[in-house]
């Protein structure tokens, strides 16, 4: 996982059907030259998702799910070697088209 970077899918929420998004490779220097981060600091990395990758699984009332995983070596006070941290995030994509047909069937009833 590590020499590819991290990893992002695609899931639309109607079928289930799953797409992998190429994010780019890991700067391997990373993988020797850790960064510390304290108590409470975080990490923030940017992508793009491309409008054609969100309309690849369905071109109308897109309603998927982002999905981001990563697995890195963390490097732990007192101990000798990395411990492998394994971690993800979700976020939704609902498409404008999506939001209108359901704010119109839901002022119908």
């Amino acid at each position: 996982m590590q020499a590819r970077g991290p990893a992002m899918k695609l899931i639309d929420n109607l079928t289930g059907t799953q797409k992998t998004l190429k994010i780019g490779l890991a700067n391997h220097d990373l993988m020797t030259q850790f960064t510390t981060l304290e108590p409470n600091e975080s990490l923030i990395m940017t992508s793009v998702i491309r409008a054609s990758e969100l309309t690849s699984l369905r071109k109308e009332y897109v309603d998927l799910i982002a999905e981001i995983g990563i697995t890195i070596n963390v490097k732990v006070p007192h101990a000798d070697e990395p411990v492998k941290y394994q971690g993800r995030g979700r976020v939704k994509i609902i498409g404008k088209d999506t939001i209108e047909r359901d704010q119109h069937l839901h002022f119908k009833k």
